[in-house]
C-alpha cells in the first residue's frame, strides 16, 4: 500500500478525475446534484457519492483525494483475504496467492492513484472471486461465517452498483455460479447471493433507465469509438494481464504436473464461462453502440488471478516457487510505481506554462476545449463538458500561479501581446500524437490579429501553442 499511496500523491491529474470533483462537489445540495449533475452522468449514483464523501471531508489536494477514495477498497481486499484465509478449514493458500497475484497486477497501483472509482470495482471483485471460491470448493466442509457472508455480500452489491459496464460483466460472471449452487442444491447459499445481485442489479437497471433518458438529451456525440478488432484487443490485455505482471505464476502454471482437482477445476470452469459470457455479450453491444474502453475491463484482471491462483496454489507450498512468485509481485509493484509516479498527466503542460509566465510576465494564456478540434464542437456533450475544462484550466492555473481565460467559441481571432508569448492551452487533446501548430489552428478557427510565429510544446496529454509576434 505504500507504493500505491506514494504513486498516488505524486502522478499527474487529468480530464475524468475533474469531472469526479465536480460530480462529488458537495457545496452543491444533494438533491440538485442528483437533479443537475449525476441524472445526466454516465455513472451510477453509487460512485457518484463515493466521490461526493471523499471531497466532503474539505481535503482539496487530489492525491490526497485519491488516497481518501482508495483505501477503504483496499482495507475491503485485505480483510477478505484475512477472513477467507483463516475460516479455511484446509488453510487453503489459495487467497493468499490470487492476493499476491492482484495487488502485483498494474491496474492495482494505477487505480488506487485515480480518483475514479475503478479501485472499488477491482477490490469488491477480487473479494467477490474469494467467496467464490471459498463456497464452491471448501463450502461443503465449512459453511461461511456471519462475518465473511456480510462481507461477501457487500462486495457483491458494490461490484454491481458502481459502474455500468463493469456491473454487466460481473452479473455475466455472478450467473454461472448461481446456475452450479443450483444444481448443489445450496438453496441457501444461493438464495443469498441472488438476493443480493439482485436488489443491486436491478437498482442499477433502473438508474440507467432513468439515466439513460437524461443522457438521451444532452450528449448527442460520444467519444468512444472502439471498433468491434479494438474490442477484442482490450480484452486481449485485461486477459492477459495477470500472466505479463508475473510471469513466474504463468510458469509455474505451465509446469503443474496437472489440472485443478476437483471442485478446484470446477470453480475454474465457471469463472471462465462467465468470463466468455460477458465477453460474447459485450462484444456484440459494443458493435451496435461503442461502449468498452480499457479500464472498464478491469474487473477480468482479478477474474484472471483467481483462475491462475487456483491451478497453481497448492503447487506453491514449495518454498523456491512461492519465492520467485513473490519476488515478481515486488518487482511488478515498483515497476509500476515508478512509471505511475513519471505519469506528468496535465500537470506536464501546466508547468511549461507556469515557467514561461515566470520568465515574461505578460505573457497572455488561453485555454480551449480539445473538442473544438473536432466536428463536434458544436454538440452537445461538448456543451456539457465545457464547465469541466473551465474548472480545470482554472483549478490547475491558481495552482500555479497565474491566470488564465477561456477561449468563447465565437472567439476567432487573438491578440498577441508585444513582449510576451501568448499560449494556446489544449488539454485532453492527444498532444504528441496530433499535427503541427498550423493544423492545430485551423481545426480550432483560431488565428492571430499580428503576423506571429508559432511553436508548440506538447505531451502525452496536452498541448501549448506559443505565438510571438514577428515585429
Amino acid at each position: 500500500m505504500v507504493c500505491a499511496v506514494y504513486a498516488a500523491v505524486t502522478r499527474g491529474i487529468w480530464l475524468d478525475e475533474f469531472w469526479s470533483l465536480r460530480l462529488g462537489n458537495p457545496g452543491v445540495p444533494l438533491f440538485d446534484a442528483v437533479d443537475r449533475l449525476w441524472l445526466g452522468d454516465t455513472n451510477p449514483f453509487g460512485a457518484n457519492l463515493l466521490y461526493r464523501l471523499a471531497v466532503g471531508t474539505g481535503v482539496r489536494d487530489i492525491g490526497a483525494l485519491r488516497v481518501i477514495l482508495s483505501v477503504p477498497a483496499t482495507l475491503l481486499f485485505l480483510a477478505g483475504t484475512a477472513i477467507f484465509s483463516r475460516s479455511s478449514p484446509a488453510r487453503d493458500p489459495f487467497y493468499l496467492v490470487m492476493a499476491m497475484l492482484v495487488v502485483a497486477l498494474p491496474a492495482f497501483v494505477a487505480t488506487f492513484g485515480d480518483f475514479r472509482i475503478y479501485h472499488w470495482q477491482l477490490c469488491a471483485v477480487a473479494v467477490c472471486l474469494q467467496a467464490a471460491y471459498r463456497i464452491m470448493v471448501e463450502g461443503s466442509a465449512a459453511p461461511l461465517g456471519r462475518v465473511a457472508t456480510i462481507l461477501a455480500l457487500v462486495a457483491v452489491v458494490a461490484a454491481l452498483s458502481l459502474h455500468f459496464v463493469a456491473g454487466f460483466l460481473v452479473a455475466a460472471a455472478i450467473a454461472p455460479m448461481l446456475l452450479h449452487l443450483v444444481r448443489l442444491r445450496r438453496w441457501r447459499t444461493a438464495t443469498a447471493i441472488a438476493l443480493a445481485a439482485a436488489l443491486a442489479g436491478s437498482a442499477t437497471f433502473i438508474m440507467a433507465v432513468i439515466q439513460y433518458g437524461r443522457i438521451s438529451q444532452t450528449v448527442d456525440a460520444s467519444w468512444i469509438e472502439t471498433t468491434t478488432l479494438d474490442a477484442m484487443l482490450m480484452m486481449a490485455g485485461a486477459l492477459s494481464a495477470p500472466f505479463l505482471a508475473n510471469p513466474a505464476a504463468a510458469a509455474v502454471a505451465l509446469v503443474v504436473p496437472r489440472a485443478p482437482p476437483g471442485d478446484r477445476r470446477t470453480f475454474v470452469l465457471v469463472i471462465a464461462a462467465g468470463v466468455v459470457l460477458g465477453g460474447a455479450l459485450l462484444t456484440g453491444i459494443n458493435a451496435v453502440r461503442p461502449v468498452i474502453v480499457d479500464r472498464y475491463l478491469v474487473p477480468w484482471q482479478p477474474a484472471m488471478c483467481a483462475i491462475l491462483a487456483a491451478a497453481i496454489a497448492r503447487s506453491l507450498r514449495c518454498g523456491w516457487r512461492l519465492y520467485m512468485v513473490a519476488g515478481c509481485c515486488a518487482l511488478s509493484i515498483a515497476v509500476t510505481t515508478v512509471r505511475q509516479s513519471r505519469e506528468v498527466g496535465w500537470k506536464g503542460t501546466r508547468d511549461f506554462i507556469a515557467s514561461t509566465v515566470r520568465r515574461c510576465p505578460a505573457t497572455r494564456v488561453y485555454a480551449i476545449s480539445p473538442w473544438r478540434l473536432r466536428n463536434t464542437r458544436d454538440s452537445r456533450a461538448a456543451n456539457l463538458e465545457r464547465p469541466v475544462f473551465v474548472e480545470a484550466y482554472q483549478r490547475l492555473a491558481r495552482n500555479a500561479g497565474f491566470a488564465v481565460a477561456f477561449v468563447p467559441d465565437a472567439l476567432r481571432v487573438l491578440d498577441v501581446p508585444a513582449a510576451c508569448p501568448l499560449l494556446v492551452w489544449i488539454e485532453h487533446s492527444g498532444g504528441r500524437r496530433l499535427g503541427d501548430a498550423a493544423s492545430l489552428l485551423g481545426q480550432a478557427r483560431l488565428g492571430f490579429v499580428q503576423p506571429v510565429r508559432v511553436s508548440r510544446f506538447a505531451t502525452d496529454d496536452g498541448i501549448v501553442l506559443v505565438a510571438v509576434r514577428n515585429d
